[in-house]
């Protein structure tokens, strides 16, 4: 088999497929990259049996259609450095059959990677084959649900369905909510057309990659999905994963609706603070305390371990009785970090109970954003 491709073209859609691969696979075959010839057109594969990425890009003089599997490590690092150029592929068979290797060619040199036989790679399920519930939605609304959600997500064995991003379909709205029991992210966009009334947990390790590679557009993104996989499908990239087992918590029983102290402030202010309060925190806890009180907050953090203290007073437009509650420096930055607006609402109530963060001022009047965060208790 033989054919020729854009060195370019092909380096851009490689580094994506790469993302899907794991370094120290359970199978060697899930080292490689499967490459289908047809009609011209070049189907890139990738996958770790858990998430797949297909794509497909245009080809010259393919002599024939069919499959192979490439090794991946030395053909991406060997396009990373290469000039835009043609590449000459050519797939080479050894005496008995049974062996491959592939061959590829630019105007100054030669180089042969390592081959396997396309039945040898592991079979990706296909929208075509699956009985499946369909929903439509912009990319730009999947990338901003997943990007402020995923820093939200857990890594906990005992609890998957928390290892994941909680896609909630209703008549007009789609919610997305990550929750690792500390934090909690809730993502909501109205005026959403479809007819569906469904739910699923949409694995971490697929929505990086979907985040990596949506646009930011109102193009759409066509979603399949049944009991146990998923598929998203836009411009010539799909992107097939297995959903997480198990049933996400009820988020809405620990969203506080009583929350009567509410505190304004700027958001990039109030990071900066942080920031440099929290180097003078405890290594291990992290924790600060934020004492509000008429227009200032006071952001203070110390370690009695080395005598270290950090204290600092910035201006704030606060409603309710004074306070002191005390969080975790590094999960309070994730939150003001992940919003966008120029400043951010926070409702508080009582220093054991959750606060609620809001971005102020948001342009998207479909788009709401709420972000909690679980308290620490202060010494």
């Amino acid at each position: 088999m033989e054919f020729i491709v854009s060195s370019g073209q092909l380096n851009q859609q490689l580094q994506i497929a790469s993302k899907v691969l794991k370094a120290k696979p359970t199978l060697p075959i899930l080292e490689y990259f499967l490459f289908t010839i047809k009609d011209n057109h070049l189907k890139i594969t990738a996958t770790d049996l858990e998430t797949s990425f297909r794509t497909e890009l245009d080809v010259d003089n393919a002599n024939e259609e069919g499959a192979f599997a490439i090794e991946s490590k030395h053909l991406v690092d060997f396009l990373k450095g290469l000039p835009e150029q043609p590449l000459f592929f050519k797939t080479i068979s050894n005496e008995e059959g049974t062996g491959l290797s592939v061959q590829v060619r630019n105007s100054k040199g030669e180089y042969m990677l390592m081959g396997e036989q396309a039945d040898d790679y592991p079979k990706i399920p296909n929208i075509e084959d699956i009985d499946a519930q369909v929903f439509k939605l912009k990319a730009e609304v999947l990338a901003k649900g997943i990007q402020s959600t995923l820093f939200a997500t857990a890594n906990d064995e005992y609890r998957p369905a928390m290892n994941g991003i909680f896609f909630e379909i209703l008549e007009d709205q789609l919610n997305m909510v990550a929750s690792d029991a500390h934090k909690l992210v809730k993502y909501s966009y109205l005026n959403i057309d479809n007819k569906l009334m469904s739910s699923f947990i949409l694995p971490k390790k697929t929505a990086s990659l979907l985040r990596s590679i949506i646009p930011m557009t109102d193009d759409e993104v066509e979603v399949h999905f049944n009991e146990k996989n998923i598929f998203f499908h836009f411009d010539t990239i799909e992107v097939v994963a297995q959903l997480v087992e198990g049933k996400f918590p009820n988020y809405s029983a620990v969203i506080p609706v009583e929350n009567n102290k509410k505190m304004t402030a700027v958001r990039t202010d109030f990071a900066d603070v942080l920031k440099r309060v929290s180097i003078f925190t405890n290594s291990s806890t992290n924790q600060i305390k934020l004492a509000i009180a008429s227009s200032k907050m006071v952001i203070e953090g110390q370690d009695i371990d080395y005598s270290i203290a950090g204290k600092e007073t910035m201006n704030v437009q606060y409603e309710g009785d004074p306070i002191e509650i005390g969080f975790k420096s590094t999960f309070l930055l994730e939150i003001i970090n992940n919003l966008t607006t120029q400043e951010i609402l926070m409702e508080l109530s009582e220093p054991s109970r959750a606060c609620v963060v809001y971005p102020v001022d948001n342009d998207n009047e479909n788009e709401t954003i709420l972000m909690l965060l679980m308290p620490m208790m202060v010494n």
